[in-house]
């Protein structure tokens, strides 16, 4: 049974080869690159360069290590970008 940890610092999570029963609405909502970018109206390459800063935490999923970003975060976000 292979683990894979993905740690953000606000979640730790695990992932074994087995499939693990969870309910669907305690799972987070997450956004790939491209439609945070959209959603931001910026362009990928921008989403990606504020994960290298740390201005945005991506979890990092799959073998490849794709960048994921949780919904509740881009809300933040855009309330913040709203407010100026």
């Amino acid at each position: 049974m292979g683990l894979t940890i993905i740690y953000n610092p606000c979640i730790i999570l695990l992932f074994f080869a087995e499939p693990i029963m969870v309910k669907r609405d305690s799972l987070p909502k997450t956004l790939t690159v491209g439609q945070v970018a959209d959603l931001l109206s910026v362009h990928p390459e921008t989403v990606r360069r504020w994960d290298r800063t740390e201005k945005l935490v991506a979890i990092r999923v799959g073998n490849r290590g794709h960048r994921r970003y949780l919904m509740e975060e881009i809300l933040k976000i855009l309330n913040n970008k709203k407010k100026t």
